[in-house]
């Protein structure tokens, strides 16, 4: 592995994210204990995860039934679904084990120095027999194993040149605007109305959107689209995990153009 990410810290960067993701979408709280010395039950749901850009895709977690039924359980009981069916648990996990990977890579992207993004990810009936890394994780239901493994070293794809007319290394102008804070705005679509559609509207009406409920939606900063991603649910609160970044350059030129336009507008 590349130095700073080691078994332990990669493991342990695991279990505090699937922890959060565990109590954020059951709103139960879940901690993390002291790693089982057995491996997880046979019956076994493995979620594989393509992260990029790394040379190792296929990163799997695992949990056994126990922990993937009890879990769902209460993901579903908080949207008021009461029949908890061994299918509607399994889809609640996957939603569990996605947010999971989803707050591992930022975690990967600090370690690595550069930005590690969410690919494809699904469930997979065959898993190795051996390697796993094994987390302990306790509930309102009681302890739980779930289960870490990759195939070979993490390690980052080299990161290409620096576009035209972005200096290598930090610039003095950029460190100056690094701290300045950025609105950010999230869409969920757009649409047009009539003077006369608007006029007609009032309590209750509803505003039909041009994106689909399936689709991504659009995170703004000064007007430009630096990212999409999923909607989901943090203690409470919406959120939005994101599942697809612009460049690192596009996203220096945005931030970089909304700044300086608060900093002007500021000392104007």
């Amino acid at each position: 592995m590349k130095p700073g990410i080691t078994t332990t810290n990669l493991t342990a960067d695991f279990a505090d994210a699937l922890v959060r993701a565990l109590s954020s979408l059951t709103g139960a709280a879940f901690r993390v204990v002291a790693a089982p010395s057995t491996p997880p039950p046979t019956d076994l749901l493995v979620w594989q995860q393509e992260l990029r850009p790394l040379e190792s895709t296929g990163l799997l977690i695992s949990a056994g039934a126990d922990l993937w039924m009890e879990a769902g359980r209460l993901m579903l009981a908080t949207a008021g679904v009461v029949e908890a069916t061994p299918e509607n648990c399994r889809g609640a996990w996957h939603e569990i084990a996605g947010q999971t990977m989803g707050s591992l890579t930022s975690s990967l992207s600090v370690e690595l120095g550069r930005d590690v993004t969410l690919g494809p990810g699904t469930e997979v009936p065959a898993v190795p027999e051996t390697n796993w890394k094994l987390v302990g994780i306790e509930g309102p239901g009681g302890s739980y194993c779930a289960g870490l493994w990759w195939p070979v070293p993490l390690v980052a794809v080299a990161s290409p040149p620096p576009a035209a007319g972005f200096p290598a290394g930090n610039s003095r102008t950029l460190d100056l605007l690094l701290d300045v804070a950025l609105p950010v705005a999230v869409s969920f679509g757009r649409t047009s109305l009539q003077i006369r559609e608007v006029l007609k509207l009032n309590t209750g009406s509803v505003i039909e959107l041009n994106r689909l409920i399936q689709e991504p939606v659009d995170i703004i900063i000064n007007d430009s689209v630096i990212a999409r991603g999923e909607v989901v649910v943090v203690e409470g609160n919406y959120g939005v995990r994101i599942t697809h970044l612009a460049s690192r350059e596009d996203r220096i030129r945005t931030g970089v153009a909304s700044a300086e336009s608060i900093r002007t507008g500021a000392t104007a």
